[in-house]
């Protein structure tokens, strides 16, 4: 049986999508931003947040 996914390991798994080096950084203040952003009781990104996580990723990619 696996564990319910948390908000915090679904912004995690987006996060994951940017450079090692870039996570290594700044992962952890991103994630606490989105944390401490996010609407209380909260189980899912939003599409706006998860659009600008993802494109943020690939731009940071290039």
């Amino acid at each position: 049986m696996s564990r319910a996914r948390t908000l915090e390991d679904r912004y995690r798994r987006l996060l994951a999508l940017y450079p090692p080096e870039h996570r290594a950084r700044h992962g952890e203040e991103m994630l606490g931003v989105l944390m401490t952003a996010a609407v209380p009781g909260r189980r899912y990104p939003g599409r706006a947040e998860s659009a600008a996580l993802i494109g943020g990723a690939i731009w940071r990619a290039n």
